[in-house]
């Protein structure tokens, strides 16, 4: 049984989740070596604290007490919501959580998670070869047969906490790697960026600069390795110590040195996003920089209400550039081109139009703005 976590460090101040997401995966009794999230219960029993539910879609959570059980794939959240009064002790702990996977009555596996408490702020769980750091709810695949593919692999796999485009590529530089207790660590310099056509140019819709990252790997039993540890450098006034502590001395002057290897990475990205082109049959200009936009030039005060405002509850208008031109998305293998211009109506005030296309040019669905003064108004 693999248990699935994200975050590995967590504070009560987070307001992205209620706690620490527990998935776990437990393999097959024909012994494939597959693991399965639908099958089976799975019970949870934490130490202290407070296990929870969360509908992260209509963000209602549920506390469960510090034992619960729920059906195979559920995810749990653990929370230290009963530990405040710890926080002043200015004592580090360490909190258990075992976690029972059961088919028709019968335990087939059990595994335990470790949350350290530093004392003052945050829970920390601690990583092994069966407790997975990842924000994904399924298992990595386990078919990366050497580092650098396994690198490769675990960069792309971050792309779930960027603005997806219409593929994701990855570029990183491996400087050095060391290995203990069976488990892999390796030390690199990683970017992600995912890719699609805006103005007809495939380039970068999203994506991060050049980040000194460490990922820890264990080797399963056919010898593919699989993540257990994907680690970047703290933001703001605690980047340069947990830079520090994250690698070797003899790195840091690769590793500090701001932007040095980002062209590099920059060139990867882009030669996946070419080989992905010619895999289509595409055609295109492919550059990881700005492609130029040019605004639409009405009020600004219309503008705000039309590009922030109005595309709030309108996913049409939302998919549509905030610019002039063009931008092409694929919704369930289907093309389309949103495009957005501006001219004028016949009693001379500015028009903008918001259009989706098929790719032969016929119109899908098309939405006409006249703008008077500060307001947009839409017109048939």
């Amino acid at each position: 049984m693999k248990i699935l976590v994200y975050p590995q460090k967590y504070a009560l101040t987070m307001s992205s989740t209620p706690g620490i997401r527990l998935s776990a995966q437990y393999e097959k009794a024909n012994g494939q070596g597959q693991y399965s999230a639908n099958k089976g219960n799975i019970e949870y029993s934490a130490s202290s604290g407070r296990l929870l539910t969360w509908d992260n879609a209509g963000g209602k959570i549920t506390e469960k007490g510090t034992r619960a059980e729920f059906p195979s794939g559920t995810p749990a959240y653990w929370s230290p919501l009963n530990m405040v009064s710890q926080f002043s002790t200015n004592k580090q702990s360490e909190i258990p959580i075992s976690i029972t996977a059961s088919q028709n009555g019968t335990k087939v596996a059990e595994k335990r998670v470790i949350i350290h408490f530093d004392g003052s702020t945050f829970f920390t769980v601690e990583p092994s070869v069966d407790v997975i750091i990842t924000d994904s709810l399924q298992l990595p695949s386990p078919n990366a047969d050497t580092i650098d593919e396994a690198v490769s692999q675990a960069v792309k796999s971050q792309g779930k906490s960027y603005l997806a485009g219409e593929v994701v590529t990855e570029g990183h530089i491996i400087l050095d790697s060391e290995e203990k207790d069976g488990q892999v660590k390796v030390y690199t310099i990683a970017s992600i960026g995912w890719f699609g056509f805006e103005n007809g140019i495939f380039t970068t819709v999203s994506g991060s600069g050049a980040i000194p990252t460490v990922m820890t790997f264990s080797q399963n039993e056919s010898g593919a390795y699989v993540l257990l540890q994907y680690q970047e450098p703290q933001d703001g006034a605690l980047y340069l110590g947990s830079l520090k502590k994250m690698f070797p001395q003899k790195l840091w002057p690769e590793v500090l040195t701001e932007g040095k290897q980002y062209s590099e990475l920059v060139t990867q990205k882009e030669e996946q996003a070419a080989a992905y082109l010619k895999s289509i049959g595409r055609d295109a200009k492919v550059s990881a920089g700005y492609v130029e936009r040019k605004l639409v030039d009405i009020n600004v005060e219309a503008s705000n209400k039309l590009f922030a405002e109005l595309t709030k509850h309108n996913s049409f208008l939302n998919s549509c550039p905030y610019w002039i031109g063009s931008r092409e998305l694929v919704e369930n293998g289907v093309r389309y081109i949103y495009k957005t211009t501006q001219s004028k109506t016949a009693d001379g005030y500015d028009l903008i139009i918001f259009q989706k296309n098929k790719e032969d040019g016929s119109i899908v669905t098309e939405s006409k703005f006249k703008i008077v003064g500060n307001e947009p108004q839409l017109i048939d």
